[in-house]
């Protein structure tokens, strides 16, 4: 119910009554030879032939990836491809991820590629589940060692379990991308106010970890406190947020407050339709 007072209501309920209870309220592919490939200004090219030979790439991608990658020499490039074989990746996954992000074929392998990947499946991180999370958002992959450590005991301090933090890994990568202590940690004490336990906190935040990025004074408090006008008292507030922290994404004065309005114009009860939230 909570998510049928979250979604914009429509219009035509402004001008007639409507029921509630109809509110609409990866395959490998074969690498072709560079003598197969169409001609380019510089097919020859260490680098493109590289990309085209040992990743799979299109000669139009290859040149494309070219411009953000410049090898001269290719052992560190192939010991970055043999270290994503290892785990499990298929030339399909390989050429996904390079496409995207060429630039891991030049990261520090042992100081940085390498800890994160064994990171990962200390998590619990399947083959599989890998590849799908790499390809989401490589760039965590070049995160320093210290700095991917630091994230997950930095969750774990604040209650979240080991399968807690995959799923937060699977479904956000790029939380590995911030500074947990000054981005995330304001936050977590601001529900923590709020009443919350950790405990409480790992479980709701951690099927919506987006919501640890989004900013603090310009969308949470105000959302809270939107909400506290709405449902009455910071109890009821905090049931609506045990209820589930979807609630925070959504534009509590756009969508919200005016579906609550349409709501009550249409003879719902008031008192009934707080009862959506919890």
């Amino acid at each position: 119910m909570l998510r049928l007072i979250c979604i914009k209501l429509p219009q035509e309920l402004k001008h007639r009554a409507s029921s509630l209870t109809h509110g609409h309220f990866f395959s490998t592919s074969s690498v072709k030879p560079i003598s197969e490939l169409p001609n380019s200004k510089n097919p020859q090219s260490v680098t493109v032939s590289f990309l085209q030979n040992s990743c799979g790439l299109s000669l139009e991608s290859a040149i494309s990836a070219s411009e953000k990658l410049n090898i001269e020499n290719p052992k560190n490039p192939n010991s970055v491809l043999d270290l994503l074989r290892t785990h499990g990746l298929t030339q399909t996954h390989i050429r996904n991820l390079i496409s995207s992000r060429p630039q891991l074929l030049s990261a520090d392998l042992e100081n940085t590629l390498k800890p994160n990947m064994e990171l990962f499946e200390s998590l619990g991180l399947s083959c599989a589940s890998l590849a799908k999370m790499l390809c989401k958002d490589p760039r965590v992959l070049r995160v320093l060692e210290s700095d991917a450590y630091t994230l997950v005991e930095f969750f774990r301090a604040h209650g979240f379990s080991d399968e807690q933090i995959l799923t937060l890994t699977m479904k956000h990568p790029r939380l590995y991308l911030y500074d947990a202590h000054k981005i995330f940690k304001p936050k977590l004490d601001f529900f923590k106010s709020l009443g919350l336990s950790d405990l409480e906190i790992a479980k709701l935040l951690s099927p919506r970890p987006a919501i640890l990025t989004r900013s603090l004074e310009k969308q949470i408090i105000p959302c809270v406190q939107e909400l506290r006008r709405i449902v009455g008292t910071d109890e009821n507030v905090l049931k609506a947020l045990k209820r589930g922290y979807g609630i925070i994404e959504v534009n509590l004065e756009k969508v919200l407050k005016p579906n609550m309005s349409i709501l009550i114009s249409h003879g719902v009860p008031h008192s009934f339709a707080l009862k959506l939230f919890f």
